[in-house]
């Protein structure tokens, strides 16, 4: 095999030193910004830091440029009870080096995420390397009409107690299109499709999960903790199972699972019998 053109790793070493200033420029400018910073409104741009519950307008300017890094991070005062920020069914674009929302914290009830406006019932997050992310335990408390496609790695990738995520769409992501660990969570009218990894994982006690899964690379569905809880949940030509799960309450009926064209059969165990998928 032939070394690679020494010109060739000198254009890409130098775009990829481009690709730096231009990020650490970003950073460098990066503010605190919505719609009370210090007793004023700021327009939110790519890299800003949301202190209190914000509405995003049409014309901030990170829904009207492409991110080099970071979208936006969320991050309360340190005594606030929550922080909502509303998306307003506008656009986050960005590159695959940053987060598109990087929430830091979320007041003690935890960030509350929501997408719907007066154009569009969804707001989208597209490119970047995560969609939103959220690796403090309880930032997180609700996610709302959002769609996340195109991100380097997982769409959604949440650490938390009891997170709601609704009419939440994950698509064409490069890992899973939701990654949620920690404890309860619940998981409504959620569609995962074309993810290269598992459309919805999650690694949760206590979970309840209704969602819709098709033509993901791995599992449809991948539910590991104790007694999770399904819903009407749909497994459609995913590359591995439709559904892998251990220890699924009693209540909870593969009747309600409608599995089909997947790569392998589902593994479901319930408890008391003995068997591991």
């Amino acid at each position: 095999m032939q070394s690679p053109d020494p010109r060739l790793r000198l254009i890409a070493l130098l775009m990829m030193a481009v690709s730096l200033v231009a990020g650490l420029a970003t950073s460098a400018s990066a503010k605190y910004c919505g719609d009370n910073a210090g007793g004023v409104r700021v327009p939110c741009a790519c890299g800003d830091t949301v202190t209190s519950d914000t509405r995003l307008q049409p014309s901030d300017p990170v829904v009207n440029e492409r991110c080099p890094l970071d979208g936006l991070m969320v991050a309360p005062p340190m005594l606030a009870d929550s922080i909502t920020i509303d998306l307003n069914g506008l656009t986050i674009s960005g590159a695959p080096y940053g987060i598109g929302i990087r929430v830091l914290g979320g007041g003690s009830s935890g960030a509350i995420v929501l997408g719907c406006g007066a154009q569009r019932d969804h707001a989208e997050i597209i490119g970047f390397r995560t969609g939103i992310e959220s690796r403090l335990f309880g930032s997180v408390a609700r996610i709302e009409n959002v769609e996340v496609r195109g991100a380097r790695r997982h769409g959604l990738w949440l650490r938390g107690r009891g997170v709601l995520l609704s009419h939440v769409t994950a698509s064409s992501n490069g890992g899973d299109g939701i990654y949620l660990a920690g404890q309860g969570g619940r998981l409504v009218g959620v569609i995962a499709f074309g993810n290269a990894g598992n459309g919805v994982t999650v690694l949760a006690d206590a979970s309840v999960i209704e969602v819709d899964a098709e033509h993901n690379g791995k599992h449809g569905v991948l539910a590991r903790g104790r007694n999770p809880a399904f819903g009407e949940v749909r497994t459609i030509a995913n590359g591995a199972a439709g559904v892998v799960a251990s220890n699924v309450i009693e209540s909870a009926t593969p009747s309600r699972i409608v599995s089909e064209g997947n790569g392998r059969d589902d593994r479901i165990r319930k408890r008391g019998t003995g068997k591991r998928p």
